[in-house]
């Protein structure tokens, strides 16, 4: 018996993938269904506190989320960036944000490259 393991990124809307095994013409089908945490990049030029306030926020509506505290240190507003598909998850984010931590982020359609469908930047006041 043989295991193995594979990384790679997925895209939202993949609901199955198809392992093949080379010199066969034998494929696995893996069905990993349209349920899936969306990705979310949290940064910030502010305070940690604000950090784990925002990060605890935007996981509790079921989001994968990464942090980091190096936003440029110019950067004074928060702004949500999303994806095409994602722009009701980005507002829910938002109203989120809004509820919990009473900033007004401004929404902006995606013009940055990433591996995340939602980017989040917190800019100190």
């Amino acid at each position: 018996m043989l295991y193995f393991g594979v990384a790679f990124i997925i895209e939202n809307d993949v609901e199955a993938i198809e392992i093949c095994r080379i010199g066969t013409s034998e494929t696995l089908r893996y069905n990993i269904g349209s349920d899936r945490f969306y990705s979310v990049y949290l940064t910030t030029n502010s305070s940690t506190a604000i950090l784990a306030s925002a990060e605890q926020v935007i996981k509790d509506g079921g989001y994968f989320v990464v942090t980091s505290q190096r936003l440029d240190q110019t950067e004074k507003k928060v702004t949500i960036y999303y994806q095409d598909n994602v722009e009701s998850q980005a507002r829910e984010i938002s109203q989120r944000l809004i509820a919990k931590l009473g900033v007004i982020p401004k929404l902006k359609k995606m013009e940055l490259i990433t591996e995340f469908d939602i980017v989040v930047w917190i800019g100190k006041d």
